[in-house]
């Protein structure tokens, strides 16, 4: 037991780290879908641990409670945090990578990412009173913003808003706590707390209304243009042109014939009996004002519920060669998801297959 302990004391740094890619590989592959009860208990595990250890903490630093036996608990309280804060963090990087448009949502989803690894990199700062709140207030946004949804069925602005306020109050009633128990603890925090939640809630509405925040819990599972998509009952049915074996390595080129159409197949995951509407926003790219102009937005309701996604498909006419791009939208304009292929014309039309979706 003393080697063992002396082998974790010299490469803690090394261990927690890998146990950082361990657990995040091992969220990655267990937490499936927001909607199972079991990924919603793992979350609320952690914020359970990481409430208790805050209070735990200021119970001792607040001088409520001495001696041998909370002096341990105070020593190893931030372990504790930070244990539950990188897996709670990896879990909400996880479901938030699913659903999300790297172009438009990368500075958000950074910002996770960087709460993950940083989780390793600033224990000390765990000490202190504000950033433990800041730091919770994050994730607890993040993850009522995820499953507030998953209860009330629908999405959009109202329901992000609540979500967030939820996290506020959430804070508030902790602080109210900790105050009652250890007034002293926080009294020179309160207003840098007050401050400092202020500011991240307002923060996160101005990320969410410009659209920097991926549309949680939406997920684009499949998204596919076609020659043509027809629907038999509950059954799709594809025309799709044979592409060489390399072609998913680079962007997809379609060759059409002149006055030809094409279709654009997606499939986008809801949870159970969420319903809402998506939009195909059918793009072409102007190489004279180098950017992308709206065509047509072609817009359809869907029903959460279904693993592989609530399918759907739009057709377009009115084709000309170039550039091109399908951006499936949320009613507020949020990136679910994006394709992008290369319309070429030709005079005879190209080899396809008939593929069931």
């Amino acid at each position: 037991m003393a080697r063992l302990q002396l082998f974790i004391k010299k490469h803690e740094r090394h261990l927690s780290s890998g146990a950082l890619i361990v657990g995040f590989i091992v969220d990655l592959l267990t937490l499936v879908r927001v909607d199972i009860v079991f990924d919603a208990i793992v979350f609320l595990v952690h914020i359970t641990i990481i409430t208790l250890t805050i209070v735990l903490i200021a119970l001792y630093d607040g001088k409520r409670y001495i001696g041998k036996y909370w002096l341990k608990i105070r020593q190893y309280a931030p372990l504790f945090l930070q244990f539950s804060l990188g897996a709670f963090f990896s879990g909400l990087t996880v479901f938030y990578l699913r659903s999300t448009s790297f172009t438009t949502t990368l500075f958000f989803l950074l910002i996770l990412i960087g709460l993950l690894i940083g989780n390793e990199f600033f224990r000390n700062r765990y000490q202190q009173t504000t950033f433990q709140f800041s730091v919770f207030f994050i994730g607890l946004a993040s993850f009522f913003v995820l499953y507030v949804p998953v209860v009330v069925h629908t999405t959009g602005a109202v329901v992000f808003v609540a979500a967030t306020v939820l996290a506020v109050l959430y804070i508030f009633i902790l602080f109210l706590l900790i105050r009652r128990l250890v007034p002293q603890y926080v009294r020179n925090a309160s207003w840098s707390i007050a401050t400092v939640i202020g500011l991240l809630f307002l923060s996160l509405q101005v990320l969410y209304f410009s659209n920097s925040i991926p549309p949680v819990p939406l997920v684009m599972k499949e998204g596919t243009v076609y020659h043509a998509v027809h629907r038999t009952g509950t059954t799709y049915r594809a025309i799709a042109e044979e592409q060489p074996w390399y072609s998913s390595l680079l962007r997809k080129r379609i060759h059409v014939v002149p006055g030809e159409s094409l279709s654009f197949y997606s499939a986008v995951f809801a949870p159970t009996a969420l319903t809402t509407s998506v939009t195909h926003r059918w793009e072409k790219w102007n190489p004279n004002t180098r950017r992308w102009e709206n065509t047509e937005d072609i817009t359809f309701p869907i029903t959460g519920g279904r693993a592989a996604g609530y399918r759907g498909y739009s057709e377009k006419s009115s084709l000309v060669p170039g550039r091109w791009r399908v951006s499936v939208l949320t009613q507020r304009g949020q990136v679910i998801g994006r394709t992008y292929f290369t319309i070429v014309e030709v005079q005879h039309a190209p080899k396809t297959k008939e593929i069931v979706l």
